[in-house]
């Protein structure tokens, strides 16, 4: 296996990166949607954003994520 196919997260971190983007999700919704909609919009979401950074070469600038998505906004939560 290559640099560039190993994960850059633990399946653990991803799962706790997908539960937080759906909780905003679901958020913006007030509450009132689907929770299994949140969560698979949320995991498609986050898999973009983590292919992204595994095909970026090592060195690279990383694209900034749109403010008004929900990774950005966990993004700011985490660091």
């Amino acid at each position: 296996m290559t640099a560039q196919n190993t994960p850059s997260v633990s399946p653990e971190q991803r799962h706790l990166m997908i539960a937080e983007a759906a909780f905003f999700h679901a958020e913006h919704n007030g509450f009132q949607g689907d929770p299994l909609a949140d969560w698979l919009a949320a995991e498609a979401e986050i898999d973009s954003v983590l292919k992204q950074e595994q095909q970026a070469p090592d060195g690279a600038e990383k694209k900034a994520k749109p403010k008004g998505s929900t990774v950005a906004k966990s993004a700011k939560t985490h660091g």
